[in-house]
């Protein structure tokens, strides 16, 4: 979880607007961050998001799994990804709002799994 949590405070460091204010991810970071046997979720609405595209390259190098949350016809991304969720649509907003859903429905697998007492009855 920490390594999770250093990627998002380097994006936050950033102001927040869409698209992202930077071309490229940290280098040093992510290959700091990334370890076999990990798993990279990656979101780009167009499938080409140039820092989402080079995060996936790193995750592959690193062995890792890479699933995507895409948009469009999953655009480069697709190609990169082990599995993907592909939203046909060309409406960022539209793209949006069913990765929306599709992380609830993940949140809800991930907690279900490491806290089946919360889900029984």
């Amino acid at each position: 979880m920490n390594r999770v949590g250093l990627l998002l405070a380097r994006f936050l460091e950033k102001p927040l607007s869409h698209p992202p204010p930077f071309d490229a991810v940290d280098p040093a970071l992510l290959h700091a961050c990334l370890r076999p046997g990990d798993v990279l979720l990656g979101f780009t609405t167009s499938g080409n998001s140039a820092n989402v595209l080079e995060a996936m390259r790193a995750a592959r190098e690193r062995g890792m799994r890479v699933f995507g949350l895409l948009g469009r016809d999953g655009g480069e991304a697709l190609v990169l990804c082990d599995r993907s969720v592909v939203v046909p649509a060309r409406d960022a907003g539209r793209v949006q709002e069913v990765h929306i859903k599709v992380v609830h429905a993940l949140i809800e697998l991930i907690e279900r799994e490491l806290h089946p007492e919360n889900y029984s009855g």
